[in-house]
């Protein structure tokens, strides 16, 4: 509803993405709206690399925005928000914070980008009512909740949204007092649940950590008791059925046939080198180049015959340069031109290489 009725006097920008699923929602209200761009902002590393935790998420994010025809107003900025803020100068209509859940991640995520929210504007928060990881909820109930600068706040399920304003009524106060009284459970549970979470986490079983664990098939399970490691490893086989090895710098997953499936190169548990995902058939499927944490170099993806599907540059996390998509016989089906992730030019031919719209 909120990407739908953007006026377009600013952009929508999206903290955490994941694998692309709260970004297809916003689309969708977007595509049926004025087709406001969304940034959608994210290093696609799961930015756990202090946890000894790789996650490589980028790929599936493309693919998943393509398949919903999103990729025309969606730009991925895969860079962590602290970084993606610096030079910031687009107006933003709404804001979705749905990165780090840590307290601290949120309150920076909050701060850094609130300046660039235009007056009646829209800051929206997922998992407001999460005790798990309460940050979200600490943050809004700091920063929000007692403002005078929010108004028209409201909650639905897990998500809290709030509209800017320059100051805001006695009635708005008393609204965000009632969502306040309303998700004081999550103190409530949390004064229970972080003593057992800190004794927990001394044994080796963060629950966080375990969960991102599992869906990351590289990752050293050093910091986890062998308990803890014995169940994070069961439930990756039963999700991924697939083999692990890990060589120096290169973590290697094979489908469960013997055939290569992925490659990941790190240093440190930072993404770093050129990573390559392969068909079953052995061929190559993508070749996604880092440097230090963030894409930067010629993003390459193949069709399942091995031929070129598509190219783009990034340099540090944004597009920059031409970007090239194929027919699967090699004609050229699309290209587009970037400076710092904004298109500056584009041309669309048919299989016959004439161009058909620039």
């Amino acid at each position: 509803m909120a990407a739908s009725n953007c006026s377009k006097n600013g952009a929508i920008v999206e903290i955490g993405s994941w694998r692309g699923k709260s970004t297809v929602l916003l689309a969708q209200g977007a595509l049926s709206g004025q087709k406001p761009t969304i940034y959608a902002v994210d290093p696609h590393t799961g930015g756990l690399e202090k946890r000894n935790i790789i996650m490589l998420t980028f790929y599936e994010f493309k693919n998943n925005i393509k398949k919903a025809g999103a990729d025309e107003i969606v730009v991925p900025i895969v860079k962590r928000s602290e970084d993606a803020v610096k030079g910031w100068n687009i107006p933003v209509e709404v804001i979705f914070i749905d990165g780090s859940h840590e307290f601290e991640d949120v309150e920076k995520d909050f701060t850094l980008w609130d300046p660039h929210v235009i007056e009646g504007g829209l800051i929206i928060f997922h998992d407001t009512n999460a005790w798990l990881q309460n940050g979200p909820y600490r943050a809004i109930k700091k920063h929000i909740l007692k403002s005078r600068h929010f108004k028209d706040a409201g909650t639905v399920d897990s998500i809290f949204y709030a509209r800017k304003c320059v100051e805001n009524t006695q009635t708005d106060l008393e609204n965000m007092a009632r969502i306040e009284r309303s998700l004081r459970h999550v103190d409530v549970v949390n004064f229970f649940y972080a003593p057992i979470k800190k004794l927990m986490c001394s044994l080796g079983f963060n629950v966080v950590d375990m969960s991102y664990a599992v869906y990351s098939p590289w990752t050293d399970l050093s910091t986890f008791n062998p308990l803890a490691g014995f169940f994070v490893r069961i439930m990756r086989r039963l999700k991924f059925n697939s083999y692990i090895k890990d060589e120096q710098g290169c973590f290697k997953e094979y489908y469960k046939a013997g055939g290569l499936k992925r490659e990941i190169r790190h240093a440190g548990h930072t993404l770093h080198g050129v990573s390559k995902l392969f068909y079953e058939n052995g061929n190559e499927q993508a070749e996604i180049p880092y440097n230090k944490g963030y894409i930067d170099g010629c993003l390459k993806e193949y069709y399942d015959n091995g031929k070129l599907r598509s190219e783009e540059f990034y340099v540090n996390g944004e597009r920059d340069g031409l970007s090239k998509v194929y027919f699967e016989n090699g004609v050229l089906m699309k290209e587009k031109r970037y400076s710092k992730n904004r298109m500056v030019s584009a041309a669309v031919y048919d299989e016959n290489g004439k161009a058909r719209k620039k």
